[in-house]
């Protein structure tokens, strides 16, 4: 299929490629936005595109892809889509387009997918490590959702809070994500914090590093951690009662059975406090040694003051045996 754009877009030029900031989805829906597929939010200014079940893999430009391939001779007389298809499993197709294209594709085989024994995803060349991506343009939208820099590639130095960068070096994520120092534990110049490495993440980039090992300093499993904050994101993206939240990223442990804890810190109306409060998951990584996928999803509740008060993104290390714990490839995106 990306060789049939390519040879549309080079014999027609680019004005056939499709509308600019337009999602287009190998999923059918009775509506031509989608509406009913229950897919993440996009950033404004964007909006999705389906066809319907009758005309969903036709190769003349009505289809879910827009170029009608047929007129530039190509020899798919039905639009590929994905095998599952399915708006629920997160697999299906995407295509965006500009003057240039893209083209996404999630891999259904482990293997295929992040950190498998032939991944694909994550070598691409494009922004986005848990899909397949090609095209003549790999950066015309990042799907990563609302949590920025959350490869964590962005980093600057030297950043010397106070801790000792011996343990803990010199980096901070440039954008985003905190910085991983935490000046309200005890001895905070001493041992180690959460921290940015740029090369502690899949495939020898950035990452962060939540290295459990304060007990050569008398603070046995002393806090770890990152967060990312989101100012009232009831005013800002419209999360509401029902707002589904979906948080994913890569970990890897040194410890097999050590723990990763993460949950989404928000302000309860009922108790007047910032709590974790069924936003909260604790998952124990098996191997040692090996990339793992962690997702969760949480679900906003009445009792979620989001209009005047943040939510925040808190990922913890201290928590299981002793070990490290990094983190990469950072997303979150929720459905209204």
């Amino acid at each position: 299929m990306n060789l049939a754009v390519s040879a549309a877009q080079n014999e027609f030029g680019s004005s056939i490629l499709g509308n600019k900031n337009t999602i287009y989805v190998s999923l059918a829906d009775t509506t031509s936005t989608c509406a009913n597929l229950g897919l993440s939010q996009l950033p404004a200014g964007y909006s999705y595109h389906c066809a319907d079940a009758s005309s969903l893999t036709k190769p003349d430009g009505t289809g879910w892809l827009p170029v009608n391939l047929a007129s530039a001779g190509s020899p798919l007389s039905i639009l590929p889509v994905d095998p599952v298809n399915s708006a629920a499993s997160g697999l299906y197709y995407t295509y965006s387009a500009s003057n240039s294209y893209e083209l996404t594709a999630p891999m259904e085989s482990a293997t295929y997918s992040i950190a498998g024994e032939k991944d694909v995803t994550s070598k691409d060349g494009g922004p986005n490590d848990y899909l397949y991506e090609v095209g003549s343009n790999l950066n015309l939208y990042n799907s990563g959702g609302i949590a920025l820099n959350g490869a964590f590639n962005q980093l600057t130095s030297p950043y010397t809070p106070g801790w000792d960068i011996s343990l803990n070096g010199t980096y901070r994520p440039t954008t985003g994500f905190s910085s991983g120092y935490n000046s309200g534990v005890t001895s905070s110049t001493v041992g180690y914090h959460a921290h940015a490495n740029p090369s502690a993440g899949l495939n020898g980039s950035g990452g962060v590093e939540e290295i459990d090992r304060n007990c050569l300093y008398g603070y046995c499993h002393r806090w770890l951690g990152i967060n990312y904050g989101w100012a009232a994101p009831a005013t800002s993206m419209g999360w509401r009662n029902g707002t589904k939240i979906t948080v994913q990223f890569m970990a890897k442990v040194d410890t097999a059975g050590k723990q990763v804890a993460f949950g989404l810190y928000h302000y309860s109306s009922s108790s007047a406090v910032y709590t974790f409060s069924g936003a909260w998951s604790t998952q124990t990584l098996s191997a040692a040694n090996k990339w793992q996928k962690i997702s969760q999803t949480f679900t906003a509740t009445t009792d979620w003051e989001m209009s005047a008060h943040s939510v925040s993104l808190y990922i913890y290390g201290h928590y299981g045996p002793e070990g490290t714990l990094a983190v990469d490839d950072a997303s979150v995106t929720y459905v209204r």
